[in-house]
């Protein structure tokens, strides 16, 4: 699997204009395929879901480990992973699996 590289703000604006987008009560993925040779991901946590930088920053760090554990192809897309309120108190196995849910609709897995 190739090294994810961040997403820049050019690339965050061209994900949500021109990108599919798939919903969940508590996640909503946008994403769009591409020909580089390497994925790009973002998952963002707003403050208005949650108000602490330490539990946006650990539903941030579920999603990145969720993320690399399911993908393990070859396929090349930039995306963005919104969490919505409620993530938080979902087991790590839901999580997951809701996570791999979003990804198969999506075409990635």
């Amino acid at each position: 699997m190739n090294k994810r590289k961040p997403v820049t703000r050019k690339i965050f604006d061209r994900i949500l204009k021109t990108g599919k987008t798939y919903h969940q009560p508590l996640f909503s993925f946008h994403t769009l395929h591409t020909l580089e040779n390497v994925y790009r991901i973002v998952c963002v946590v707003p403050k208005s879901t949650e108000k602490s930088a330490v539990v946006r920053n650990k539903l941030r760090r579920r999603c990145y480990y969720a993320i690399y554990k399911l993908l393990n192809n070859n396929k090349y897309f930039l995306a963005i992973l919104f969490i919505k309120s409620g993530a938080k108190r979902l087991p790590y196995k839901l999580f997951e699996e809701k996570i791999a849910v979003l990804l198969k609709r999506s075409g990635i897995l």
